[in-house]
């Protein structure tokens, strides 16, 4: 993210360095347009004028959706993962722990082949 950073920072300035009334005097000031709309906020003091300033900024807010949007799936899918993995642990430290009759847990095949533990009285939500 620093280096897009930079590197937009310095395209903006350099495609605006030659349009009238641009806001766009330097490169450490094009790095707050460039935060602004790599993190998609957006905010509206800071607007490139130019053909080529527009161009700079609409590529710099794709990349920053993307680079702020693809490690999400991947968070989700994790936290997804350990959370599947600690209801299962409850529940056999719950069967472990009391005197259960056996019907009220079960395992069974999922379709990945892995054993997982059926409860009917978990507390954890059973999502697939």
């Amino acid at each position: 993210m620093a280096i897009a950073l930079v590197l937009f920072s310095s395209g903006v300035y350099f495609a605006e360095q030659n349009e009238p009334n641009s806001k766009f005097t330097s490169i450490p000031a094009s790095f707050w347009f460039v935060l602004a709309t790599m993190t998609t906020v957006g905010y509206g003091d800071l607007v490139p004028t130019g053909t080529y300033g527009k161009i700079v900024g609409s590529c710099c807010a794709l990349i920053g959706v993307l680079t702020l949007a693809l490690p999400v799936p991947i968070i989700v899918s994790n936290f997804k993962l350990f959370y599947r993995q600690e209801c299962r642990l409850a529940a056999i430290y719950k069967l472990n722990s009391q005197d259960v009759s056996p019907p009220e847990y079960s395992l069974y095949e999922n379709s990945n082949g892995y054993a997982e533990l059926n409860t009917k009285s978990s507390n954890c939500v059973n999502n697939k």
